[in-house]
């Protein structure tokens, strides 16, 4: 089986981004509640035709910004957020998980 992301990935803080993927396969329970399935959502999805996906280090910890860009136009952001762990947010959840999880916030 293969996959075809329709989007280029850039990653501005290399570091982060591999804490918060061992973070993710340490404390979250369901596979789609993961940082990994996030990412793979934002790479995938039908976004406007956006060709390029950049994600940069938010101030919750184990998180991301993003945005997604078509060429050099800046298009939808939003976050990737780490939920469950105790810390605030400033992300409105309507149906929460409970425990470790991850959402997409615009």
């Amino acid at each position: 089986m293969s996959t075809e992301f329709r989007r280029a990935l850039v990653i501005q803080d290399l570091d982060h981004f591999h804490a918060a993927l061992e973070f993710s396969r340490e404390n979250v329970k369901e596979s789609h509640q993961t940082l990994q399935s996030r990412i793979f959502q934002l790479l995938t999805g039908n976004y406007g035709g956006a060709s390029e996906l950049r994600l940069f280090k938010d101030f919750v910890p184990h998180s991301f910004g993003f945005e997604l860009r078509k060429g050099d136009q800046p298009g939808m952001n939003g976050g990737i957020i780490c939920h469950g762990q105790g810390v605030e947010t400033l992300s409105v959840e309507l149906n929460s998980s409970p425990g470790v999880h991850y959402s997409i916030h615009t």
